[in-house]
């Protein structure tokens, strides 16, 4: 598993996944950066390196939310953290 946080009710934090939103040449995808910038939050690579894990204060209207490749949680979830930051939307590698 590794180093992650467990959301729930009793924070106020909200997960916000984005999957499948790196080309190929690992550039971020539009809608991807779009988001990114709207929600102006701390933001890393996925653990699979494929996706982009958002996290926010904030609520949602449910426990959780799903539209495509975005995912949004609230509570009863837990997210492994990587540590690897997304800076600039290019991926700033951590030290081995």
């Amino acid at each position: 598993m590794g180093l992650g946080f467990v959301l729930t009710a009793d924070d106020p934090f909200v997960g916000i996944d984005l999957d499948n939103c790196f080309t190929e040449e690992g550039k971020i995808l539009p809608w991807a950066q779009e988001i990114v910038e709207m929600i102006d939050s701390y933001t890393e690579v996925s653990p699979s390196g494929t996706g982009i894990r958002i996290f926010v204060k904030g609520k949602l209207p449910g426990e959780h939310c799903r539209t495509g490749n975005i995912e949004m949680y609230q509570q009863g979830r837990y997210l492994t953290v990587t540590g690897r930051v997304l800076q600039s939307f290019e991926v700033v590698k951590y030290a081995q």
